[in-house]
Formats: structure tokens, sequence, C-alpha cells
């Protein structure tokens, strides 16, 4: 991810190897902030396997705070989606597994194990009435 400050552009985040997916980012616009799902071996940690990180997208590199990580142990994460409404986030990885957890990273639940070969997911919210 690259940000232009004037007329230099700057590296927001790397990765050092080449897979399939890389890092995955959900913005949350209203919060300025961003979500990542590290995919890209960079930064893996054998004990923590992959991670969910957030942090803020505000304008000044020199004042911004590094990312957090909200959650680990992901064999390598292949989706991630956001439910801004509730507060919640979605998450798969390539060993078949659906994961739900709070948007700080709290409460952290696995939905369905192994599922087989997953490539993502998505989240919308359903209308309360159907015409």
């Amino acid at each position: 991810m690259i940000e232009s400050e004037g007329s230099k552009p700057r590296r927001l985040m790397s990765g050092s190897k080449a897979t399939p997916v890389g890092r995955l980012f959900v913005l949350d616009l209203s919060g300025s902030r961003v979500f990542s799902l590290n995919a890209d071996g960079s930064d893996f940690d054998p004990l923590r396997g992959n991670t969910v990180n957030r942090g803020p997208m505000d304008g000044d590199l020199r004042k911004r705070q590094a990312p957090e990580i909200l959650l680990s142990y992901f064999r390598e994460g292949i989706g991630i989606a956001l439910d801004l409404k509730g507060e919640r986030m979605f998450l798969t990885d390539l060993g078949g597994s659906v994961y739900s957890a709070k948007g700080n990273g709290s409460d952290k639940n696995t939905l369905l194990y192994p599922q087989g070969s997953l490539t993502g997911i998505a989240y919308a919210e359903a209308p309360s009435k159907l015409v």
C-alpha cells in the first residue's frame, strides 16, 4: 500500500514473500481505521500464526500509532469482512474454518471447522422486510 505525502510516495505496508493472498485490507471509513489480515507471511510468527491487525488512517505518518494485533492463530488467513453496525468481524482461513470476533478482537469464536477449500468471506446485511 502506498500513500502519497506531497509528491513523494511512502510505503505503509509491504510483504516479503509472494503468496496467493498477501495482505487483505478492509477499511472502516467512519472510524478512520484499517483492518488487515496478514496472510503474506512477511511477519509470520510460528507461535502466533497469521494475525488480524487494526490501525488508524490519519494523515500524519510521524504521529500515527503502530497497528495493534487483534487476533492471531490463523492457518493461512484468506478472508476478512466487517459488520460495522454490529461491531463484528468474520474471518476464514485455508484450513477451512470460519471465525467471528468482536471488532476489538475479543470473543473469538469458531463458527465452522474444517469446511474444505475456502477462498474468502463477505458480509451483507439482509433487509428487515422483503418486498
